[in-house]
């Protein structure tokens, strides 16, 4: 997968987890654009980071059970070697 497209996913999962605003795993997935299993995948990515990520039935969304903040950053740039290039 494009490393930038998975970057905005996991901003995107992050914010809507912070605003408890996800929905629920299926909604989720949609709003991601992602399969339920792949989600359940990226969830556990971030829980990999200590994101501390629960699901209430009550509020029928994900949310974190205590302050994380997650802030993602990303360069591309792409190098061109002049010695490698074919004439």
């Amino acid at each position: 997968m494009n490393f930038e497209k998975q970057a905005e996913r996991i901003n995107k999962a992050h914010k809507l987890i912070f605003e408890q605003n996800t929905g629920t795993p299926e909604e989720f997935a949609v709003k991601l654009k992602i399969s339920r299993s792949q989600l359940y995948n990226l969830i556990d990515e971030l829980k990999e980071y200590n994101a501390p990520i629960k699901y209430s039935k009550k509020i029928t969304s994900f949310y974190y059970s205590k302050p994380f903040e997650l802030e993602l950053k990303y360069t591309l740039k792409i190098i061109i070697d002049e010695n490698s290039k074919q004439k």
